[in-house]
């Protein structure tokens, strides 16, 4: 080293700095990957840069040839499958890729920036021989291997670790609104020195238990300190409770505003109404309606908690009315032919009127009721496609309603209510489609809508000013979302699963994530409705089943709590 130095020194000055540039050249320092992304905003102070290998050339991904697979020449920007020199970038609104097993299973790099719009999924193993960065979009680690040698910068999306396997990383920095899940079985193995854990977001530890986090190397600071270590809240399922022989397919539902008794409408011939104790969480009675008023699909009440209004489907529909304090029908409303089947409703936030959305095609229709006499007052007929309607939401400030159809893609229209008239549509992408379940954030700024034929199932973020679609988050395993509630923090949405048995996904509204998913118990199947308490402690979820369930599920909102990782730390010399 000494004989080199002296041999530096005999070159001039000029000769030096020409060196130094062709030096820096090879090397590719102060060369970033991906030219013209933005992948580490919001980085940590702290994190842990690591020098770049020689990442050759920068491949990006298409998607072109349509099969999502990494190993297709086709699916890459020049024909050229990326190998161990190059940096394999995922940076543009192209679709799903999937690492599957005929790729070689190693990059120089991986790069995902915010504006990729699929989801990268790993079929095999794979080795990143330098950085992996995201700002966006989800990294959904298969059941093998996935070892990164240099740095793991995560500021935007969702990276689940592997399942079963590890994921080997030297340092790991995640920047708010970056989470980073582990998954079931699997661990996180950190090796740098220093402090090799780092940031403000989220490293989610408990959605899929056992896992554990395991620490070799020189630590200059407690790692579970120092860590970004958060959980989600957690909730669970509290107790069930089976109705009576004949209660069956509970398929509408309202909760008074006090939170003291839930009404459940049956989906049988005729029409039953169960009122449930939330209190003591016991069935305290039950209404059956007259022959003909069948089939209960929908259900709106009033501010007050006075009178509860139950749609039928049937051909024409029928709008009953109840009395909730002497519990007793007091009046029902037949709507004019071919104003059948009402699917979707919602009220006004003044209780004056309801908007009675109809499943038929070709002609939806979204009829209005005054709800203090119990008259059709007025009936929009939605131009075709705009139909079947299958779900709808009310904004809070009562300006606007939304129905969303049961369409591949799905359209959610937007219903002007004084005057009263059809304003807007807005269509989804494709396979955002059947759009079953909605919910409005309490602020009004963002509707959500659950699909209900694609596989898996996807929740969609609609802005309501600008009325626009925002974002879209493809669950896992869930498939038919079939309701929906949010809390009154507008902190979590919560998605009831058809499927057996029924499921509750929990998504983070904030940085509009999957934050957990509860199964129920066998038989709690089907999860058709949903309703939530004035205070957002419980939740109620009913069963398409005979007879019908309704589930409690203990909600515990409220922001993140802090925990120590299960963490092994092993010095080395």
């Amino acid at each position: 080293m000494i004989h080199v130095l002296v041999k530096i020194k005999k070159y001039t000055l000029i000769s030096l700095l020409l060196i130094c540039m062709v030096l820096l050249s090879l090397s590719g320092l102060g060369m970033p990957a991906c030219a013209g992304r933005d992948v580490v905003a919001g980085q940590s102070p702290g994190a842990v840069l690591l020098p770049r290998p020689d990442e050759g050339r920068e491949i990006s991904w298409s998607g072109a040839a349509g099969d999502g697979a990494w190993s297709n020449p086709g699916n890459w920007e020049g024909g050229r499958v990326p190998g161990p020199g190059d940096t394999a970038c995922l940076v543009s609104p192209a679709p799903d890729a999937r690492v599957d097993a005929a790729f070689g299973g190693v990059v120089a790099g991986l790069v995902l920036g915010a504006d990729y719009a699929g989801t990268l999924r790993l079929e095999r193993s794979l080795r990143v021989q330098g950085d992996l960065e995201m700002a966006g979009s989800t990294l959904q680690g298969g059941d093998e291997g996935l070892d990164v040698d240099g740095a793991v910068r995560v500021s935007g999306g969702l990276l689940v670790t592997p399942a079963g396997a590890d994921m080997n990383v030297f340092t790991m920095d995640i920047a708010a609104p970056g989470v980073v899940r582990l998954g079931a079985n699997g661990k996180l193995n950190l090796s740098g020195g220093g402090q090799p854990l780092t940031g403000n977001g989220l490293l989610d530890t408990t959605t899929y238990r056992p896992n554990s986090v395991e620490y070799t190397g020189a630590a200059t600071a407690d790692l579970g300190a120092a860590a970004p270590a958060t959980v989600l809240p957690e909730f669970s399922r509290a107790d069930a409770l089976a109705l009576d022989s004949g209660e069956n397919n509970l398929y509408a539902a309202v909760i008074d505003p006090a939170g003291a008794y839930a009404y459940f409408g049956t989906y049988t011939s005729p029409g039953i109404i169960v009122k449930v104790n939330l209190v003591t969480f016991t069935r305290v009675g039950a209404l059956t309606l007259n022959s003909g008023e069948n089939n209960l699909s929908s259900a709106v009440i009033d501010p007050a908690g006075a009178y509860a209004y139950f749609g039928t489907y049937t051909s024409p529909g029928i709008v009953v009315k109840v009395n909730l304090a002497s519990f007793t029908r007091v009046g029902a409303l037949t709507l004019n032919s071919g104003e059948n089947n009402l699917h979707a409703a919602v009220i006004d936030p003044a209780g004056a009127y309801a908007y009675f959305g109809t499943f038929t095609r070709p002609g939806a229709h979204v009829v209005k009721v005054e709800l203090a006499t119990l008259t059709r007052v007025d009936a929009l007929t939605l131009s075709n496609p705009e139909d079947p309607l299958w779900t709808a939401v009310m904004d809070p400030a009562g300006e606007y309603a939304y129905f969303a159809t049961g369409l591949n893609p799905g359209i959610v229209i937007q219903v002007g209510l004084d005057p009263f008239t059809r304003t807007a549509a807005l269509a989804l992408n494709p396979e955002e489609n059947y759009l079953y379940s909605a919910a409005i954030d309490p602020a009004g700024e963002y509707a959500y809508f659950g699909t209900q034929m694609a596989n898996p199932g996807i929740v969609v973020q609609v802005g309501l000013d600008p009325f626009t679609r925002t974002a879209a988050l493809t669950l896992e395993a869930e498939v038919q979302l079939g309701c929906a509630v949010i809390d009154p923090a507008g902190e979590y949405a919560y998605f009831g699963v058809e499927q057996s048995p029924g499921i509750v996904v929990q998504v983070n509204l904030a940085n509009f994530t999957r934050a957990a998913a509860l199964t129920l118990n066998a038989g709690e199947n089907n999860l058709r409705i949903a309703a939530i308490d004035p205070a957002g402690e419980y939740a109620y979820f009913g069963t398409l089943t005979s007879p019908g369930i309704v589930v409690k599920i203990e909600l515990e909102g409220g922001g993140t709590a802090k925990v120590y990782l299960p963490v092994v730390i092993r010095s080395v010399p």
